[in-house]
């Protein structure tokens, strides 16, 4: 079944006091005209929340407590856990990665023209490390498809690194987003604590051990989750291993990510505020470069902004002094221009 345009209005919507700002103009039209809509936006207010639309083929009716993956936002909280071990003296952002990971990822690492110890964790958090995108070769994308169900290990993809790519350039030297830099770093968090992933980072972020899961971690998964779509072709039979070994693969609704990232941004993740303003200034970026430590810098209206966007149709916006935070999804869309005007009702 193709996607199809919807008609249905606002359902699941929790009010705040009238005399507040709430935008339910602009979340209807988030929500409308699109196959599985819904946001989450927490202000100083508390929570407004909306859906409409289809989840899945069946016609089941698309809420804001509707699992999807979040991809690419899983990154954000695999660099807050790299920077939870930091700021607790695990290791240093300086350190070597070849001092942090195993033999055989080192030996690969070098067999695809890497040196790991000259690559450290700090521009590996930064997209600047010099490993290329795993996820972005032909090869890849390629075997996905053609194999939906493969369950993808951390080596299966670091092969596809030294197959089929080059270094982008010296640690350090420039930025270049890659979901292998992401999946060393979850590799790292999952080494230092001796846990799986998803334990490990809903323990360091303390998360809400049923609100963020990883695929395949029941009861996240399953006939539960929504149905993403690649313009006409519905991918929800890709196996969550194609990106769940740290540049994504959780799966949370909505709002869970809308207050995972209120927490981050509004500092009660770390024990020293210091470790925030390191994540978000990340003085050590390449010059020119808009990606911190797993956000890109922005302003939106004047205000400082930051921003993360998910391949499977999610997009976040932070605006820390507002201590506002707005999570949206559309199961095919772009978001970011009617994320901004939600963002802008609410300011101006």
């Amino acid at each position: 079944m193709k996607p199809r345009r919807i008609s249905a209005g606002l359902s699941g919507l929790t009010v705040v006091p009238a005399d507040q700002n709430t935008p339910n103009a602009r979340v209807e039209a988030l929500a409308a005209d699109h196959l599985g809509a819904a946001v989450a936006i927490v202000s100083p207010f508390g929570m407004v929340s909306s859906a409409a639309g289809d989840a899945d083929p069946d016609g089941r009716v698309m809420t804001p407590g509707t699992p999807i993956r979040i991809a690419s936002h899983t990154k954000s909280f695999t660099a807050a856990a790299i920077l939870r071990l930091w700021e607790t003296g695990r290791f240093d952002l300086d350190a070597p990665i070849g001092a942090l990971i195993p033999a055989a990822q080192i030996d690969m690492f070098r067999a695809g023209g890497y040196d790991p110890n000259a690559i450290t964790v700090r521009p590996m958090l930064l997209h600047s490390s010099g490993p290329a995108d795993h996820a972005k070769t032909v090869s890849y994308q390629a075997a996905v498809f053609a194999d939906p169900g493969r369950i993808w290990t951390r080596a299966d993809q670091l092969a596809v690194l030294r197959e089929a790519t080059e270094p982008t350039g010296l640690p350090g030297a420039r930025f270049h987003f890659s979901d292998t830099g992401y999946a060393i770093l979850g590799g790292i968090v999952e080494r230092q604590t001796g846990l799986p992933l998803g334990q490990a980072v809903r323990d360091l972020l303390r998360l809400d051990e049923t609100a963020m899961r990883w695929k395949g971690e029941l009861p996240a998964d399953g006939a539960a989750r929504a149905h993403p779509w690649i313009g006409e072709t519905n991918t929800f039979a890709i196996h969550g291993s194609i990106d769940a070994h740290g540049g994504g693969g959780i799966v949370a609704r909505v709002e869970a990510t809308a207050r995972a990232y209120a927490a981050l941004i509004g500092g009660s993740v770390f024990d020293d505020p210091q470790t925030l303003e390191v994540m978000l200034a990340a003085p050590d970026h390449p010059e020119g470069s808009p990606y911190r430590m797993e956000f890109h810098a922005d302003h939106l209206d004047g205000v400082a902004a930051y921003r993360h966007a998910g391949f499977w149709g999610i997009e976040a916006l932070a605006l820390p002094k507002q201590r506002l935070v707005i999570v949206a999804t559309v199961l095919n869309h772009s978001l970011r221009e009617l994320v901004d005007r939600l963002a802008l009702d609410w300011i101006q």
